[in-house]
């Protein structure tokens, strides 16, 4: 592993600080800096009468972004007698508010009947906003995508010609077997989504009618980042209320988002990927299946684990959505 300069680690997962430890021991790179962003600091949506959290939420990230500005300018000063670019910086806040304001804006396309893009080709998509999304040509790239998406809703051009069920999922899939929605379009069905790909990057709001719609960046708002510290401020808010870290205090944050996604996006089932392999995007998932079936709406889980391809019986999970059709009344259009 090249040995690098600094490293700067945001922390998110429960794996997330210990990642570049490994790197650190086993280059034996002890003298290089180390930098981690706690980011889990709590939910956005407060409840409970915790409205006078929030701040302090917000305080606690955003004074660690600034403590670590200064620490690397240090280091950027004494080695390459750089200074921290504060312009190009609140461009990158503002870029990244803006490509993860876009995303969610890609997904809301999906309510269209038919929907234009199924789950499986939004995989190709969602993570630029996870690699990238401070870049401006990622920004460019999904405004690109939502203009075609447009076009492709306007001539009810589909993902799924066949569409006759629409199932909104959770959590990430199993990578090693994406056949699995290939063996759901046999039965006419389109996956739009989950929580997963909708909200992991995709930031979203409530508006005043209780809808869930893309968060209005700075921009849209007519504000106009000037400092450091409004960019870092606006960093930790933007950061809070990325959708999936919300359920990680709450369950019934989850219940209800995903039911509005449900509802909004008119979704006729849930399939649940009880997923072994990622603990956060999991939690609370069998609070989440009982809320659905309580709400009337069908639901039915597999089990499977996103990193271990050997964790997933395929003729055991095949049969399971097999079952599930039926009992939804949905024959199968072709056979494997």
């Amino acid at each position: 592993f090249p040995k690098p300069d600094v490293i700067l680690q945001s922390h998110m997962c429960c794996s997330h600080a210990k990642w570049y430890q490994v790197v650190v021991e086993l280059g034996n790179y002890h003298d290089v800096p180390f930098f981690c962003i706690d980011c889990n600091a709590g939910p956005h949506v407060v409840k409970h009468g915790q409205n006078d959290l929030l701040e302090h939420r917000k305080k606690y990230i955003s004074n660690q972004l600034l403590e670590t500005i200064e620490e690397m300018d240090k280091i950027a000063q004494k080695r390459w007698g750089r200074r921290f670019d504060d312009e190009k910086f609140i461009q990158a806040i503002q870029t990244e508010c803006e490509s993860t304001s876009l995303w969610a804006e890609i997904c809301c396309q999906q309510k269209a009947i038919p929907a234009p893009m199924d789950e499986k080709s939004m995989f190709a998509f969602f993570n630029l906003a996870g690699i990238a999304r401070t870049w401006p040509e990622v920004a460019a790239f999904y405004r690109e995508l939502l203009d075609e998406l447009k076009d492709r809703v306007a001539r009810g051009i589909a993902a799924v010609p066949s569409e006759r069920l629409r199932i909104f999922g959770d959590s990430p899939p199993p990578w090693s077997h994406l056949h699995l929605y290939r063996f759901l379009e046999d039965f006419g069905c389109v996956s739009l989504g989950s929580f997963y790909t909708f909200a992991i990057f995709g930031v979203w709001e409530d508006n005043e009618f209780g809808e869930r719609v893309p968060r209005k960046t700075p921009k849209q708002l007519g504000l106009d980042i000037r400092t450091r510290e409004q960019a870092c401020d606006w960093a930790a808010d933007w950061a809070l209320s990325r959708t999936m870290t919300q359920h990680l205090y709450d369950p019934t944050i989850k219940n209800e988002i995903v039911t509005q996604f449900i509802r909004q996006w008119r979704c006729d089932a849930a399939v649940i990927h009880l997923n072994r392999g990622c603990e956060l995007t999991t939690l609370s998932a069998p609070e989440l299946v009982l809320h659905l079936k309580n709400e009337g709406i069908p639901v039915v889980t597999y089990e499977g684990n996103m990193g271990d391809g050997r964790e997933f019986d395929a003729p055991r999970v095949f049969d399971r959505l097999d079952a599930f059709m039926q009992a939804m009344g949905i024959k199968r259009l072709r056979a494997n």
